[in-house]
């Protein structure tokens, strides 16, 4: 009998063992593979039963990072409002008048002080058309038709006082007489600010605080928008104290710079045939005999707006932020109007209700510069607006008529 050959039979059962255990092998891994998909479809209904039972769960991380961004974004556009108006408003977002807001709505520290685009006179302007001669009777017209006008005006004080400032030809009537010029001597009162900053004795970045410690019976666009503990640099308060006609703003300017005595006599040497700080007697527009202190005069105005001029022609950096607030003013003028809209028109109000007084100082750029200033007291504001508008107009004319 003859047997199989040994080393055969030994490569045949290996083939064999082989086989089997690649059988076991794929058999395993596709095992594998179903479980796996059988895991993942499991997952995905589980998923979908879950949305439909749980739906405001689901992807809720998701919807706490948009709604986070919404926020952030209504945070971002508050901020933008603010430097807004801080820009068109020259200062910080107003508040609502109605309320004063709470400290803990508003940031304590200085907000940044946007200067707007300056404000330039103009180069050149229109030749004049008449003799001097001509001129000096066209003035004493002038003269007349205001003479007439305040004649005419019973029961009301008015003081006029014009001054060119390329002839430097004037024009008063009762120009000497004490005013109550309220907002008005901010006018003064900032020349001698800048002063002070061109020598190194104040900076517009110090700062300063609202407490309450300086108070004021005047309008204050401060204490209408801004709680206690409100800090301002300088130059923001000087600001307001023109833009706005803020007399706590003009107050806080003053103590700044070491109070009224300190200040006064660098004013007075501009001018100062009524002094502010001495007391004067003087009969009001109703025949009340009035004395006090803080009185000016409608010459006294026109200088300092004469001072102001020359001084920025000389020295323009050291004072264009000034002559930028008086022509960004929010204050109306009765001038606005009456000169044409290519007319520039920086000035300083004054306003005092309790004894009806009202005032408008302006530095106007039309055909030629000049300086206008009347001051009225009468019943009301709007018949003081009337009035200084209709001697406005005369001024028109006449300025008009020597350069046509």
């Amino acid at each position: 009998m003859k047997y199989p050959n040994p080393t055969f039979l030994n490569r045949a059962s290996g083939i064999k063992h082989t086989r089997r255990n690649v059988i076991i092998i794929v058999s395993s891994v596709l095992a594998f593979i179903a479980l796996i998909l059988v895991f993942v479809f499991k997952l995905a209904s589980d998923q979908k039963k879950y949305a439909k039972e749980y739906p405001e769960l689901v992807g809720a991380a998701t919807a706490t990072t948009t709604e986070t961004s919404e926020e952030e974004s209504s945070e971002t556009t508050v901020v933008e409002e603010t430097t807004t108006a801080e820009t068109s408003a020259l200062g910080p977002i107003i508040q609502d008048t109605s309320t004063t807001p709470e400290s803990s709505e508003q940031t304590n520290s200085p907000d940044a002080f946007v200067e707007g685009a300056n404000i330039y006179f103009y180069n050149s302007h229109a030749l004049q058309t008449v003799s001097h001669e001509e001129r000096d009777t066209m003035l004493d017209d002038l003269k007349q038709q205001v003479i007439d006008y305040i004649a005419a005006c019973e029961g009301e004080r008015i003081c006029f006082r014009y001054v060119s400032l390329s002839s430097n030809e004037t024009l008063g009537i009762n120009d000497l007489d004490p005013i109550l010029p309220a907002g008005a001597f901010a006018l003064p009162v900032e020349i001698e600010f800048y002063n002070q900053i061109e020598s190194g004795a104040i900076s517009p970045l110090s700062t300063v605080t609202y407490d309450g410690s300086v108070t004021t019976t005047g309008p204050s666009y401060i204490t209408e928008n801004y709680a206690l503990l409100k800090q301002f640099f300088l130059r923001t308060i000087s600001n307001y104290a023109i833009v706005y006609n803020d007399s706590l703003a003009l107050s806080i300017m003053i103590n700044a710079m070491g109070g009224l005595d300190a200040i006064i006599p660098n004013i007075n040497e501009i001018s100062g045939y009524v002094d502010y700080n001495s007391s004067v007697n003087y009969t009001a527009y109703d025949g009340t005999i009035i004395s006090g202190s803080h009185r000016s005069s409608a010459y006294d105005l026109a200088e300092y707006a004469n001072y102001l001029y020359r001084a920025y022609i000389n020295e323009p950096t050291v004072y264009q932020s000034l002559i930028n607030d008086m022509y960004y003013s929010a204050m109306p003028s009765s001038y606005s109007n009456i000169f044409g809209e290519d007319a520039l028109i920086l000035h300083a109000s004054g306003r005092n209700d309790t004894y009806h007084a009202y005032t408008d100082i302006a530095i106007i750029d039309s055909d030629e510069p000049f300086v206008l200033c009347i001051y009225v007291e009468c019943a009301s504001a709007e018949r003081a607006a009337v009035i200084q508008a209709d001697l406005a107009t005369y001024v028109e004319r006449y300025i008009t008529a020597c350069h046509t």
